[in-house]
């Protein structure tokens, strides 16, 4: 990450399929913007390396290992994300497959 703006600061974003490809970049983005990002995939190893990015750029993160496929994964991303950075107005979803599941508060 280069530089970093104040566009989104104060804001948490949750962003899906984050451990490579546009989800990566999303996050890398909307962290550069100024956002606390709830990295989530399936790759706990992978997700790590996200996060230690956007620390070592002085920007929380926080990586979820899940699959999103499975409606209890959604959930505990969900309740992570809130609980650790807070209510959040942003989600970007980067993956294959989709799967209609409810997110409630």
């Amino acid at each position: 990450m280069n530089e970093t703006t104040t566009a989104l600061a104060d804001r948490v974003a949750l962003v899906t399929a984050a451990s490579s490809g546009l989800g990566r970049a999303t996050a890398l983005a909307l962290a550069r913007a100024g956002a606390s990002v709830a990295l989530v995939a399936r790759s706990a190893s992978e997700l790590a390396t996200v996060a230690g990015e956007l620390r070592g750029n002085d920007r929380p993160a926080l990586p979820i290992a899940c699959d999103l496929a499975d409606p209890d994964g959604l959930a505990e991303a969900v309740r992570r994300t809130r609980d650790e950075l807070g209510p959040w107005p942003c989600s970007s979803t980067r993956q294959a497959r989709t799967r209609r599941a409810r997110c409630r508060s």
